[in-house]
């Protein structure tokens, strides 16, 4: 698969040029203090590792460090704490507020001493600790009281599953539905799914799966009489809504964190009662002599209220906790409901993230939250997200003018796979820009969080030149590469490259234009190996979709989709596009014009082809030519070869003699995906 579609590579926005010729302007005339693992909290912190006689040299510890930097406020220089190699596991949130801020003209910074490996910052904990081989080949150990309660853990820097029914990989269904006032709240299983005797019953959940969601529960009663399951907290959707066998979701639920389901290698579970942690290992490796983390803290640095011109580069967070209460809802579209990340800013102005890590996070990575502004997060990688990557904004609040480009977010829902790489909710005026995002259960980039044709708090945000593939992973339904809600204005999704979104069952799009998505320009994308449609528009008006390349070549999918739904108003227009279908179908939904509501589309300057000599059927089965006559539409559209260099392995530029060029079509070129970018 190619990263870069033919032609020059696109300039760097000229935000983040103005982003980085103002944190580095007056970086000569700085303050360093320097924190080590070798260091001294009675030090100054003035000198980057011990002196000959060990009587000054670098702090110990961050919070010391932040002391020292609130001795300066407000700076007078730039200020910059340099962190050398190593983990620094913390005890709390590294909060930093008003009193740790620098200014417009004197920035502080906490990076990575230039040279070391990158310092991590960790809200986990490590478990240097005495393990028993049982007889099974499973170890156990008991966990110091100093240790949190836990729900994630880590062997060597790689995720280890939680105990859990069937193993993973496999789902149990659900036999039932309960009544309609308690449809939210269980369900009737099989025997042997579920069982009353479990002695830690009171810690196990109930994983369910919705379509675009699954719900997680704690286990209120079984009552083995009928095999029925009562959950303490309740989910969105009644169970069973999407639950039809061979459904959105399949009937699919699973057991976790029940000693009953700790059988298998690469599995782990803790007792919280008597402190036993047991552990399965893979490759029959001892865990005696390995790293093994545990999360603790649900958030490793936050920003609170007032924090502004402060800057993270060349830093690793890393193993932030999940929670939800067993009473509360934890489901929802794109995890929204929850309430935490690894970094976590609200009402913050100017925080730049420049070079560094995420990792090992039980929520989303990074969270600009509640009126967070003018922020840049710039040539950073996220991975290994129990949730998704970067959120902006939220249900309630809005946030705009910030930066996101040129990352790397791959992979993430492992504890909830409603997470997105991107999600915007209400937010306006945002770039995102360069970034890689894949490996992910959900949607790429959500954009959007208003349903209807209500007011939106989410507008001219533009969404480019990002590469998005290995979306879905055959888990979760009804997601898109770029996925959008209600009504924004001037927002533009420009120059990005789809591919590869595979769903359980429904709904794999390339854009995916969903509730009353309106106002938006969709232009110069490439969409290819999509399971359903490579574009679909649910619903919306006064769209404007121009010089893409929708590639069909899944036997199911469909090339352009839309709502069946006559009673919602909906209308777009679809122009000078090119349409390559290999396999499925070209039209799906209902195309016909009415005015009550109104519903119109627009199509003309498009090229259509079939390199198999697929027959390209239109709108209710009509020919091309019948398509034209009958409904006016597509009139200086062809069927013809565009005459791609090499579509076999995905590349579609555009020979000079292609039709679609004599039609006015564009080729797409620039560079897709991050530009590595040196500090040095």
């Amino acid at each position: 698969y190619q990263r870069r579609v033919r032609g020059k590579p696109k300039m760097l926005s000229s935000r983040f040029v103005v982003f980085y010729l103002l944190f580095f302007y007056y970086v000569s005339a700085a303050t360093y203090y320097y924190v080590s693992l070798e260091g001294n909290d009675s030090w100054s912190g003035k000198l980057p590792e011990p002196n000959q006689a060990r009587t000054d040299g670098p702090f110990r510890t961050l919070s010391r460090a932040q002391k020292a930097l609130r001795s300066q406020t407000p700076p007078k220089t730039d200020v910059i704490i340099s962190l050398r190699q190593g983990v620094y596991y913390l005890n709390e949130t590294l909060t930093l507020g008003p009193a740790d801020s620098g200014t417009a003209s004197h920035q502080v910074t906490f990076r990575g001493f230039s040279g070391d490996t990158v310092p991590v910052i960790s809200g986990g904990a490590i478990l240097n600790l005495k393990w028993t081989r049982s007889s099974q080949g499973y170890y156990f150990t008991l966990v110091p009281p100093y240790v949190d309660n836990f729900q994630q853990l880590w062997v060597n820097g790689k995720r280890q599953t939680r105990a859990r029914s069937p193993n993973l990989g496999d789902f149990y269904q659900w036999e039932n539905t309960l009544s309609t006032n308690m449809q939210r709240y269980g369900f009737v299983f099989s025997k042997g799914q579920i069982d009353s005797s479990w002695p830690d019953i009171d810690d196990a959940n109930v994983i369910v799966y919705h379509a675009w969601t699954n719900s997680r529960h704690w286990i209120k009663d079984v009552l083995e009489e009928n095999s029925t399951v009562i959950f303490s907290n309740p989910s969105v959707w009644p169970i069973g809504t999407w639950g039809n066998p061979g459904g959105a979701s399949g009937r699919r639920f699973y057991v976790e964190n029940v000693f009953a389901a700790f059988d298998s290698p690469g599995e782990w579970y803790f007792n919280r009662l008597t402190r036993t942690l047991y552990y399965w290992p893979l490759n029959n490796i001892d865990p005696n002599h390995q790293t093994i983390e545990v999360s603790q803290l649900l958030e490793v640095v936050s920003f609170s209220p007032g924090a502004q011109y402060i800057t993270l580069q060349n830093l690793e967070i890393s193993h932030s906790e999940w929670y939800c209460d067993k009473t509360a809802m934890c489901d929802g579209q794109s995890a929204a409901f929850q309430e935490h990340a690894a970094i976590h800013a609200q009402d913050a102005l100017s925080i730049q993230f420049s070079s560094i890590k995420v990792s090992h996070t039980g929520e989303y990575a990074l969270w600009l939250d509640t009126d967070t502004s003018k922020s840049m997060v710039f040539s950073s990688t996220f991975s290994d997200m129990g949730t998704g990557g970067i959120r902006i904004g939220s249900s309630t609040t809005s946030v705009g003018n910030n930066l996101i480009e040129n990352n790397y977010i791959l992979g993430g829902g492992y504890v909830y796979p409603s997470g997105c790489g991107i999600l915007l909710q209400r937010s306006s005026s945002n770039i995102i820009s360069h970034n890689e995002i894949g490996d992910l259960s959900y949607t790429g980039i959500s954009v959007g969080w208003d349903w209807n044709y209500d007011s939106s708090f989410s507008n001219k945000n533009t969404i480019s030149y990002n590469l998005i593939h290995d979306i879905g992973r055959y888990e979760l339904s009804d997601m898109g590469g770029i996925y959008t809600l209600g009504i924004s204005p001037g927002t533009i999704i420009l120059n990005n490259l789809i591919y590869r979104v595979y769903t359980y069952n429904y709904g794999a799009i390339g854009i995916y234009l969903d509730q009353a998505s309106s106002g938006i320009i969709v232009k110069n994308n490439i969409v290819h190996d999509v399971k359903s449609a490579s574009f679909h528009q649910h619903y919306g008006i006064n769209n404007t979709i121009v010089n893409n390349i929708w590639v069909t070549n899944v036997e199911s999918s469909e090339a352009l989709l839309t709502d069946p739904n006559t009673g919602i108003k909906n209308n777009f227009s679809f122009r000078t596009n090119i349409i390559y279908l290999t396999n499925g179908t070209l039209f799906e939904g209902d195309f016909n014009p009415s005015t009550d509501p109104p519903r119109s589309y627009s199509f003309d300057y498009n090229i259509y082809w079939s390199p198999n000599k697929k027959s390209l059927v239109f709108p209710d089965g009509r020919s091309f030519d019948q398509w034209k006559s009958e409904t006016n539409q597509d009139q200086h559209s062809l069927i013809a070869d565009p005459l791609f260099t090499d579509p076999n392995h995905f590349i579609f530029d555009l020979r000079p003699d292609s039709p679609a060029i004599k039609m006015g079509f564009q080729p797409i070129s620039g560079k897709v995906g991050p530009t590595p970018i040196s500090y040095d």
